[in-house]
């Protein structure tokens, strides 16, 4: 699945972004390292560089500028507010393989600024709150509302396997062009979630391409692509990686540590020697 979108259930899931992921642990600056916020309601609210805890959890508490804090009061005096979607945009396999095992830190680069451009779709497309007509006091969805996004890259999948993703927290708190902070409609970002995966795979061909490398359809996978290898066999060559030259198992090293707008490699290498995968097809 390239694209997927799912609520924040509360802060403190938001937050949990910042605990262990693959080899980095949320009080390693590589972590904190591997995040940076997102769009012009980011900027409105001076929030720029790797994402603080405090202040990601201050925002999916719905604390805005000037004091307010969005969401519904209840009869005990407490708010009541929805912290905001995870929208997560995953590399196919193959493009992760080559990113985090064959070594190509370009590769992340094409990733990072095809999730830029998606995000810079979904703020203007998608992002909308909810305005009352006042001739027919009638609630209406509108858009063109700044967003405010915390973006975190990944190296990992659950089961630990190499797979580039960046997950986009897209806050509960938006800018209108009266300068005035609301909740955020997500409706449209749920109703777009075709066209966001769409515009992240293209972006990330286009990439891809523009590096050299060969892509074609495939065939196991609904719309998406893979990136073309000269091995005859690529499980083979995975397995040679993962189970290393002498036949031990190893696992690789974390490659790189940044995200969106702020990234820096570390490496592409395998328990201290490098990759023997073998290279995809460059032209």
């Amino acid at each position: 699945m390239v694209a997927s979108i799912s609520k924040i259930g509360s802060p403190s899931q938001g937050v949990s972004y910042f605990e262990k992921d693959g080899y980095y642990a949320k009080d390693d600056p590589l972590h904190r390292e591997a995040s940076a916020w997102y769009g012009r309601g980011a900027e409105s609210m001076g929030l720029s560089g790797p994402v603080e805890p405090e202040a990601f959890e201050r925002v999916l508490e719905g604390h805005v500028p000037g004091g307010r804090r969005l969401g519904r009061r209840e009869r005990d005096g407490t708010i009541r507010h929805r912290p905001g979607v995870d929208v997560t945009l995953s590399a196919p396999k193959s493009v992760s393989l080559a990113a985090l095992v064959g070594g190509d830190r370009r590769v992340v680069e094409a990733h990072d600024k095809a999730v830029k451009r998606t995000l810079d779709w979904i703020e203007k497309r998608a992002v909308e709150t909810r305005l009352r007509d006042a001739g027919t006091r009638v609630l209406r969805r509108v858009g063109n509302q700044n967003m405010v996004a915390a973006t975190f890259l990944h190296d990992t999948s659950r089961n630990l396997d190499p797979q580039l993703h960046t997950h986009a927290v897209i806050a509960n708190a938006v800018q209108g062009g009266d300068g005035k902070w609301r909740t955020m409609a997500d409706g449209g970002i749920f109703r777009g979630k075709m066209a966001i995966g769409a515009i992240y795979r293209s972006e990330l061909a286009r990439g891809l391409e523009s590096l050299g490398y060969g892509i074609e359809k495939d065939h196991t996978s609904y719309c998406t692509f893979r990136v073309r290898w000269r091995a005859g066999n690529l499980v083979q060559a995975v397995a040679r990686v993962i189970m290393g030259v002498d036949g031990q198992e190893t696992a690789p090293a974390p490659f790189f540590n940044g995200g969106v707008g702020h990234r820096e490699p570390v490496g592409g290498l395998v328990r201290g020697r490098q990759s023997p995968l073998a290279q995809p097809v460059v032209a």
